[in-house]
């Protein structure tokens, strides 16, 4: 009886080595993981060189694992085991939280605050003289959760913010208005069509009277965020609603990084690795949203991160034009040859909790240039930094 077992162990186990093998062999290779964001090995060349070197074995490794049939339903059923059965918090450093997945931060770090909070003191002596400047925090949707496991302390960071910004440059205070249901379940940014009231408190706090808006939603379904591939947890697609109207159909956008117009909505960035992308196009270094039909000469300078994207075309019926800046990507020693300054604009500095916990992302270092737009801008496609959102290239300058 025990020689049969064995016997059937090593069949079925041989079985299913052989099958995934088959598998394997048999399916064309995928290019892109939708749930992991990124771009996955292909085969590598196989050459006296390659072997030699070593480079081969390693080469083949990756892209074995990277095309191993099921890998993201093995790590997703990974994910589950470890958690529901194993008793396990979180999922490397992932956590579902009354079906939200969610993503442990850091404590706070208040050199890194410190970082940020001198970034904006430099930019007020030196380029922000005559604007009327504010900042706002957006909260991680962890610390709205009511989860038991450590968040970055909010309270503690907002406070930090306060006692070191410049006088006179106040707070927005956006906690009150959110609450989970304002997030992406599977994603950590705050969906589009719950954050008028977040608008409405911004445009009032700057005193700029909003023409009459009248929205019409949009829906794209089968969004996953990018904690779901990160998380590898259980979770279902979910709907992306966008708000259009009037003022977002006939708005004109450019960017530092692309020839010519774009939209405010690019929906063919749905099926890319990042569908928030559709927002603005994604994470760009300078961006310059025009109103036509605004019926004020009001400007606003939005030094923001990718919450920035889904949030701007709701502020711009309050402002005749409207720049987004991302820091991360730009060197604020050039930004005035991307960036019109001038006396009575508004300045908002709105960021996620993480960032501002994470100040030093605002710096760059100088590489090969091209030119756009009649101006010059540097490139670069290797190591990117954590995302805000993940950006689909890198925009650096060199400097703080």
């Amino acid at each position: 009886m025990k020689r049969i077992q064995a016997v059937l162990t090593v069949v079925l186990l041989s079985a299913v080595v052989l099958g995934f093998g088959l598998t394997e062999l048999l399916r064309p290779d995928e290019e892109l993981s939708r749930t992991e964001r990124r771009k996955l090995a292909q085969a590598p060349e196989l050459s006296w060189e390659t072997v030699s070197s070593g480079d081969y074995g390693e080469d083949l490794e990756t892209y074995l694992s990277d095309q191993f049939p099921l890998r993201d339903q093995l790590r997703t059923a990974m994910g589950a085991f470890r958690t529901k059965v194993l008793g396990q918090k979180d999922n490397n450093g992932y956590f579902d939280q009354d079906g939200w997945l969610c993503k442990r931060e850091d404590p706070l770090k208040p050199e890194q605050v410190q970082w940020a909070t001198d970034k904006i003191t430099t930019l007020c002596d030196t380029l922000l003289e005559g604007s009327t400047v504010r900042w706002a925090v957006v909260p991680d949707k962890s610390q709205l959760s009511g989860t038991e496991h450590p968040t970055l302390d909010l309270e503690a960071l907002r406070e930090q913010i306060a006692a070191s910004v410049p006088e006179g440059v106040e707070e927005i205070p956006l906690t009150d208005l959110l609450e989970l249901e304002d997030y992406y379940r599977t994603d950590t940014h705050w969906r589009q069509e719950r954050i008028r009231p977040v608008a409405e408190r911004i445009l009032e706090a700057f005193g700029a009277q909003a023409q009459e808006r009248d929205y019409e939603a949009h829906t794209l379904s089968g969004f996953t965020g990018v904690y779901y591939g990160q998380a590898a947890l259980p979770a279902e697609p979910e709907d992306m609603v966008y708000l259009t109207d009037a003022v977002t159909e006939n708005a004109v956008v450019t960017s530092a990084e692309v020839q010519g117009t774009l939209p405010v909505y690019v929906l063919d960035k749905f099926e890319g690795l990042d569908s928030y992308d559709i927002f603005l196009n994604g994470a760009q270094a300078v961006v310059t949203i025009e109103n036509p039909l605004a019926q004020t000469d009001r400007e606003l300078i939005l030094f923001r991160d990718s919450f920035g994207s889904s949030l701007a075309p709701l502020l711009l019926g309050g402002y005749a034009k409207v720049t987004l800046v991302d820091l991360r990507y730009l060197s604020s020693q050039i930004l005035e040859q991307y960036v019109d300054f001038h006396p009575g604009q508004d300045v908002l500095f709105l960021y996620s909790a993480p960032l501002w916990n994470s100040g030093t992302l605002f710096r760059g270092r100088r590489l090969k240039c091209t030119r756009s737009r009649g101006l010059t801008t540097a490139f670069h496609t290797k190591k990117r930094p954590p995302r805000m959102g993940r950006p689909p290239f890198h925009f650096w300058a060199r400097g703080h």
